[in-house]
């Protein structure tokens, strides 16, 4: 099952000319390749939960006055971020079990990988300071965002075509 980003937004791409399906997606079989917890190494890691401070905001693209809102659960969080195309951050821990900082994310779309039942978000990380030798693209297992994440009201992305390919 892939929960893709607002049937609004979809019907409005174009698959480009080269389209093939399936490829170039994340998916069950590659999405472990783009598992937050094993590109990133975090020192420290920045402070605890989301950007908070105007500087802190601007550096993830996130205008000083926007109004966010507080979800008690990752799952709430990421299917209100996918629905609404919104950017959100969240507290993450990896499948180690260990904490891996803070992220801001533009949320495109999550599946359920049929080998563990975790339903996964596929997403591009605004996360400053993370390693981006290997890019942008992310994912997370949705069942290791902490409570708390916060969705970031009417600041918006367009999805982005090396994420949505092959989902179309």
């Amino acid at each position: 099952m892939i929960k893709l980003t607002s049937k609004t937004i979809l019907s409005q791409m174009e698959p480009p000319d080269d389209f093939a399906p399936d490829e170039g997606a994340i998916n069950e079989d590659n999405y472990g390749d783009f598992l937050a917890d094993d590109l990133d190494q975090l020192d420290e890691g920045p402070p605890p939960g989301p950007p908070n401070t105007p500087i802190q905001r601007q550096l993830v693209g996130i205008p000083e006055k926007t109004e966010s809102f507080n979800y008690p659960d990752g799952n709430s969080l990421v299917d209100d971020g996918i629905d609404n195309t919104e950017i959100i951050s969240f507290e993450y821990t990896n499948r180690h079990g260990r904490y891996a900082g803070s992220r801001t994310v533009e949320p495109h779309y999550t599946f359920v990988a049929r080998t563990t039942q975790n339903e996964v978000l596929v997403s591009f990380d605004r996360t400053p300071g993370i390693d981006t030798s290997k890019g942008r693209i992310r994912s997370f297992i949705v069942g290791n965002i902490h409570a708390n994440g916060v969705r970031y009201n009417r600041v918006v992305f367009d999805p982005r075509e090396e994420i949505m390919r092959g989902v179309y």
